[in-house]
């Protein structure tokens, strides 16, 4: 089967909560384009991964901003995503066929990617979804902040933990979520793992493949070197 959830959060949540940080005078960091050129392909993943769905799909600021309540809600959503630049968004999940792999390791990956037509724009863009996190922290008992170390030019770490009944049976499941900015690039690698398997630092060496490539892809990989250390996949 493959999963059809993923976890309890919410899709707007999803699209608009990777975020944290800005800064005094104009930043600067690399420039990617084409947010589909630096997403973890299967190529990448754990074996047993496939692509969920039709495979990835691009997200329109409008589509983003759907689930709001009213329509100036929607309205303002729209303004703000526009006023930062936010040029594209691509997002991708990978998820396992078998129904035993949530109890022996990842079962599903997810990675979305946005793309802003300034390196201020997706700051102030990360810093407003990091004001919206801590918000969102304040209702929810099961999601809580984990000390990590940094990816990118700033990140934040959480996990969030369930109870999912698959097959008759209730299984604890955690969701590590990372959020980062590098350059104009911000960037959501999200990992559902048994909650005995998980930790940060698993979610974290993903988010780091998908640096590694926005460094390559932007061409300052030559000037700031490969993020270190990588993480092996549980199996």
């Amino acid at each position: 089967m493959r999963w059809s959830f993923l976890l309890s959060v919410p899709l707007a949540s999803l699209l608009l909560l990777a975020a944290c940080g800005g800064g005094d005078g104009q930043p600067v960091g690399p420039v990617v384009q084409d947010p589909e050129a630096v997403v973890l392909e299967l190529s990448d993943l754990p074996l047993g991964l496939v692509t969920t769905g039709e495979g990835g799909i691009h997200v329109t600021n409008e589509q983003a901003c759907a689930s709001a309540t009213d329509e100036n809600e929607k309205q303002a959503c729209i303004d703000r995503l526009n006023s930062w630049g936010r040029r594209d968004h691509y997002q991708v999940m990978y998820s396992s066929n078998d129904t035993d792999a949530v109890l022996t390791g990842i079962f599903q990956i997810l990675v979305g990617v946005s793309v802003y037509n300034t390196v201020e724009g997706a700051a102030a863009s990360f810093d407003y979804s990091a004001k919206r996190l801590e918000d969102l922290l304040e209702d929810k008992t099961d999601i809580s902040i984990v000390q990590a170390e940094k990816v990118g030019d700033e990140s934040v770490v959480w996990v969030n933990n369930t109870i999912e009944t698959m097959d008759n049976r209730d299984v604890p499941i955690s969701t590590y979520v990372v959020d980062f900015r590098r350059g104009n690039t911000i960037v959501r690698t999200q990992v559902a793992i048994a909650k005995a398997l998980g930790s940060a630092d698993e979610a974290v060496g993903w988010a780091r493949r998908v640096d590694t490539k926005i460094l390559r892809v932007s061409g300052w990989q030559t000037i700031l070197g490969s993020p270190e250390p990588s993480v092996t996949a549980v199996p």
